[in-house]
């Protein structure tokens, strides 16, 4: 399965998530090829090669390019991969693709987050000695957000906005002035 890991909100005209996998016409029937977003037990996206059928749920409506096809050779894997068009933050999350036949069938599935970048009066150099970031954060699917702030009695300045990752640890810790 290739996935992007990330990409930044509006910088991509689209994306593709492509789900590979083999599959012996010859030997194997009625082949059905499903996506899945996050924990919605409705696909978001199914092809049935033998039934010459594609959908794209109502969820993702105008979000995946259902005229893009994967160059193989193969009739048999020519739409397994989704287009997303214009990625945005709300598209971020676990995607699962399942294939299955009389014969087997798998599933594999890979994170895709997308990311804002909204980094505001961000100093040169912040003091390490006065401040420590500590803690944790697990199964978010937008990554938090750290705000260093210093108020004066008529202004407030914004010293750093940090975007953190998956699974990394935050928090904020300062010994005052």
């Amino acid at each position: 399965m290739l996935v992007p890991e990330r990409v930044e909100n509006g910088t991509e005209e689209s994306v593709i998530l492509d789900c590979i996998y083999s599959f012996d016409e010859d030997d194997d029937k009625q082949l059905v090829v499903k996506w899945f977003f996050n924990d919605d037990p409705e696909p978001i996206y199914q092809w049935i090669p033998e039934l010459n059928s594609r959908t794209a749920s109502d969820r993702l409506k105008g979000k995946i390019n259902m005229d893009f096809a994967v160059n193989t050779g193969n009739p048999y894997t020519k739409y397994r991969a989704i287009n997303l068009v214009r990625p945005t933050t709300d598209q971020s999350g676990r995607y699962v693709c399942h294939v299955a036949s009389l014969k087997s069938e798998a599933s594999k599935e890979a994170s895709f987050l997308v990311y804002t970048r909204n980094i505001q009066n961000y100093p040169d150099k912040i003091d390490s000695s006065r401040y420590s970031v500590s803690g944790s954060s697990l199964s978010t699917f937008h990554p938090p957000l750290i705000l260093l702030l210093w108020a004066s009695a008529y202004y407030m300045y914004i010293l750093a906005c940090l975007e953190v990752g998956f699974g990394f640890g935050f928090g904020l810790r300062g010994r005052g002035r």
